[in-house]
């Protein structure tokens, strides 16, 4: 159900996001998204009903798509021309190898005895987006802005 609930959330994102990120901006939704990711999973920390979770669970697959549509745009228009497959594909890579990771960690805590919405690390997401959000403000002026260098397409 947890994983139902999550593909319910990513497709309401999938389909929203765009919407909110053309009255908006792109910057707008990444940072939402990052923030809505932080507080679903804190939310999920501390659900103690079924349908608690649920609900924040559909909250976090559409931050989780909001937020991996916002670093890949991020990635793609910032990385040097010459470059960009390769750092497209670190990018792929480092998704694709920390993920089974933490499912793993989680599944070995759920075998020792500790509930679904067990409080191991809440907020720590939300800690590391306000440090950089204090410490290195120019960070999300620097995401947020478009490189000058036009865009290349394959075909060309």
């Amino acid at each position: 159900m947890a994983r139902a609930a999550q593909g319910v959330g990513a497709v309401i994102g999938a389909v929203t996001l765009p919407g909110v990120a053309r009255r908006t901006s792109r910057i707008a939704v990444l940072r939402g998204s990052l923030a809505a990711v932080a507080f679903a999973l804190a939310l999920y920390g501390f659900s103690h009903t079924l349908a608690f979770a649920v609900a924040a669970l559909v909250l976090l697959g559409g931050a989780y798509v909001g937020t991996l549509t916002g670093l890949n745009t991020a990635v793609q228009l910032h990385a040097p021309t010459s470059e960009r497959s390769r750092i497209l594909s670190l990018y792929t890579l480092s998704l694709s190898i920390f993920y089974p990771l933490g499912a793993s960690c989680r599944r070995r805590s759920l075998g020792r005895g500790r509930a679904p919405g067990h409080r191991e690390r809440r907020g720590s997401v939300g800690a590391r987006v306000g440090i950089v959000t204090l410490r290195r403000p120019e960070f999300w002026r620097e995401i947020a802005a478009t490189p000058n260098e036009p865009a290349v397409l394959l075909a060309d």
